[in-house]
């Protein structure tokens, strides 16, 4: 797999859940993001996904490796999905998992 680093858009308050489930303030996006994809589908349950409203929140970019975009790629419903929904998707059934222990 090509190993290069590409960016993706995301809201700022994705991203600051993003740094909420950091362990340390150094650890990078990508680790959290590729923890969140293999908890994820393990996990194997079924999801509803609500529609979010995007309005006119920021925008920032975060820097992933594109072997991760491609993980993300893959759990997308729709290829022109965005990957806001997909990230906020993998976070929310994080937050399931975790509520049902």
């Amino acid at each position: 797999m090509d190993s290069g680093i590409t960016t993706i858009k995301l809201r700022k308050s994705t991203v600051e859940l993003l740094n909420r489930l950091k362990i340390h303030h150094r650890q990078s996006y990508e680790e959290i993001v590729l923890k969140l994809i293999l908890k994820y589908k393990d996990s194997r349950k079924k999801f509803d996904f609500y529609k979010i409203d995007l309005g006119k929140e920021q925008v920032t970019t975060i820097k992933l490796h594109k072997d991760t975009v491609k993980l993300l790629n893959k759990l997308k419903v729709h290829p022109r999905q965005p990957y806001e929904e997909v990230i906020l998707k993998i976070v929310q059934n994080e937050k399931i998992r975790k509520r049902a222990r």
